[in-house]
């Protein structure tokens, strides 16, 4: 069975290859969006770590987000494929129990093919990780970002003012690439006098959005294995002996103007 192929009956678990979920979910290293079926996700939608199975081949998530028995879940990811190329991916599942922020999880469906564009947002807020790696300016100076994803961002400012479908220029840092990037206000909320600025970034280059989005992913994998002390490379996970710490920006993170 492909991997990325489709059942014709979904729910079957006797036709999924276990082997093949378990191979694929133990390499992801990165958190996973969770869409629930029948229920009206929050937005943003919530996330959650895979932290590996149990004897019964449950999957087990690690999230804060309040979840009951018996929901049925789609957790959706990009992967690592042979050559390095992303793969979106969907697996279905259904909550069986949870202890604290650990929920058990059965398969139910198969792992099929995501969607390439959906985006990604990456926490940045007060992450001392994320912070260090990413930065949104605005004529120079740090925004205090909030969130970043391929196709926007969300930042908060005490200063600057912002009307909605005004349209703005940004350069957006990840690691080692910069982006200058055309940018458009969906809202600025007020609130106790900080401003909460939605932008929507508009492409010109179709690939960006995806670039961006790699670059969130790989982040994601980064500080995960660094928390769970693997090595990431290539998408292969191999124990570390010793921690060593990823470098980090000596920058230090934005205030509010």
């Amino acid at each position: 069975m492909s991997i990325l192929g489709f059942l014709k009956r979904r729910g079957e678990n006797k036709y999924i290859d276990k082997a093949e979920i378990r191979d694929v979910l133990s390499k992801l290293l990165t958190s996973v969006r969770m869409k629930f079926k029948n229920i009206a996700t929050p937005s943003p939608e919530p996330t959650a770590f895979v932290e590996g199975f149990d004897k019964n081949d449950r999957v087990l998530l690690k999230t804060d987000y309040p979840i009951v028995q018996g929901t049925e879940v789609d957790i959706s990811f990009f992967r690592l494929d042979q050559s390095g190329k992303r793969v979106p991916n969907i697996l279905s599942l259904v909550i069986d129990a949870h202890e604290g922020e650990l929920y058990y999880a059965r398969i139910d469906g198969p792992l099929r093919l995501g969607d390439l564009r959906a985006d990604y947002r990456l926490p940045v807020g007060d992450n001392q990780y994320y912070w260090s790696r990413v930065r949104l300016l605005f004529d120079g100076k740090p925004l205090r970002l909030v969130d970043v994803s391929g196709g926007g961002a969300c930042f908060e400012t005490k200063t600057l003012l912002f009307e909605k479908s005004e349209t703005i220029r940004v350069v957006l840092s990840m690691s080692n690439e910069v982006f200058n990037l055309a940018a458009t206000v969906l809202k600025a909320d007020l609130y106790r006098g900080v401003r909460t600025v939605h932008l929507r970034f508009d492409h010109k280059i179709a690939n960006v959005r995806d670039k961006i989005d790699a670059l969130i992913f790989e982040l994601q994998r980064q500080k995960y294995a660094e928390e769970k002390g693997y090595s990431s490379s290539a998408g292969i996970l191999e124990k570390k002996d010793i921690l060593q710490p990823l470098p980090t920006s000596e920058v230090a993170s934005p205030d509010r103007e």
